[in-house]
C-alpha cells in the first residue's frame, strides 16, 4: 500500500463517540491532549454531568435517537457546555444528515469557539463535504487557539497532501507533528521522507537560471 493509500485507509475510521466528563473524545485524531479548552466541569451542576453521562450511556449502546434527543435536551437547557452540542454534530454525521450535523457543529463552536475537539471535528466534516478551503480554516482556527496542538498539524498535513495537494505545507505540519509527539509515529517519518522525495523530484521554478 502506498503512502497516500494508507492514509486515506486511516481517514476511514469511524468517529470516535465516547466521552470524558462534558469534553467528548476527538474524532479522526490522537485526542487533544493537554493543549485542549474543555468546558468548566468542576463548575457543572452534578445534575448535568448525571444527564451527559446517560447520553453517553446511550451511544456506548449505539442507542442514537435516544442520545441525541438526550444532548439536543442537555444543550438547549446549557448552551454554555459545548460538548452535548458536538456529541449532537457527531450522531447527525453518523446518521448520514448534514444539514443537522452542521448546524450543531456551529452550536458547539458558538458554546466554546476554543474547543478543539468540535474545530478538529468540523473540519473532518467540511472535508467529507469537499469544502476543502473552509476546513482548512477550521485548522487553522484552532491553531491560533493552540499552535502546539499536535493533532491539528496532523490532521492539517493529510488536508494538505491529499486534497489540497500542497506539499510543502503537509511536510511543515508533518514535521511539525513529529516534533511535537518526539517522533513516536513511524508512520509519520515515512510520509515525511516521501514528501521529501516528491518535493525533491519537482522541477525548479527558476527556468534554470544562473
Amino acid at each position: 500500500m502506498t503512502g497516500a493509500m494508507l492514509r486515506i485507509a486511516l481517514l476511514a475510521v469511524p468517529l470516535l463517540l465516547t466521552g470524558c466528563g462534558l469534553m467528548p473524545a476527538g474524532a479522526e485524531f490522537e485526542g487533544a491532549g493537554d493543549h485542549a479548552a474543555t468546558d468548566n466541569i468542576a463548575a457543572a451542576p452534578a445534575k448535568v454531568q448525571t444527564r451527559f453521562e446517560r447520553g453517553l450511556q446511550d451511544m456506548e449502546q449505539q442507542l442514537w435517537d435516544e442520545a441525541l434527543a438526550a444532548m439536543e435536551t442537555l444543550w438547549r437547557d446549557y448552551p454554555e457546555y459545548s460538548g452535548p452540542a458536538l456529541n449532537a454534530a457527531l450522531i447527525y454525521q453518523r446518521k448520514a444528515m448534514p444539514e443537522q450535523s452542521e448546524q450543531w457543529f456551529r452550536r458547539a463552536l458558538e458554546s466554546n469557539p476554543s474547543n478543539l475537539d468540535a474545530r478538529n471535528a468540523f473540519a473532518v466534516f467540511l472535508r467529507e463535504q469537499g469544502r476543502y478551503v473552509e476546513a482548512e480554516e477550521q485548522y487553522q482556527a484552532a491553531l491560533v487557539t493552540a499552535a502546539e496542538h499536535a493533532a491539528t498539524h496532523y490532521n492539517l498535513a493529510i488536508l494538505y497532501d491529499l486534497y489540497l495537494g500542497e506539499k510543502a505545507s503537509a511536510l511543515d505540519h508533518f514535521s511539525r507533528y513529529q516534533e511535537l509527539t518526539a517522533g513516536e509515529s513511524r508512520q509519520v517519518t515515512g510520509w515525511i521522507a516521501d514528501l521529501q522525495r516528491q518535493l525533491a523530484q519537482r522541477p525548479s521554478n527558476d527556468g534554470g537560471a544562473s
